[in-house]
């Protein structure tokens, strides 16, 4: 299953034994709330971000803010059919633009 979103977070996943650790909190908790949570206890802040770590080292590496936008501009364009705004054209040159930008950007998914 992570394979088919990608063939990085599978070998992520299977790095981290979690074939394994999943068995286990199957076998020791039988409600799907007691296992989320366990699930959670696991893949923690810590693990989130070994992950993109490990995903900017072997898949996505490291962009421009720039460069992001609009690759982002392109994935929202194609996915939610012009349900947010078309950012493609955004230049941010400075610290100020890019903060005012990101909650602009944090407003959108309050309001979709």
């Amino acid at each position: 299953m992570a394979r088919d979103i990608s063939p990085f977070l599978a070998d992520f996943l299977e790095g981290n034994n979690f074939q394994m650790i999943w068995k286990r909190i199957c076998v020791n908790h039988k409600t799907s709330e007691k296992r989320n949570w366990h699930f959670h206890e696991w893949f923690d802040a810590f693990k989130t971000m070994k992950l993109i770590h490990y995903l900017t080292e072997t898949a996505y590496p490291t962009v421009s803010m720039q460069r992001a936008i609009s690759a982002l501009t392109e994935w929202i364009s194609h996915t939610n059919k012009g349900q947010y705004p078309n950012f493609s054209e955004v230049k941010i040159s400075d610290i100020s633009e890019q903060i005012e930008f990101l909650k602009k950007l944090r407003n959108l998914d309050q309001t979709a």
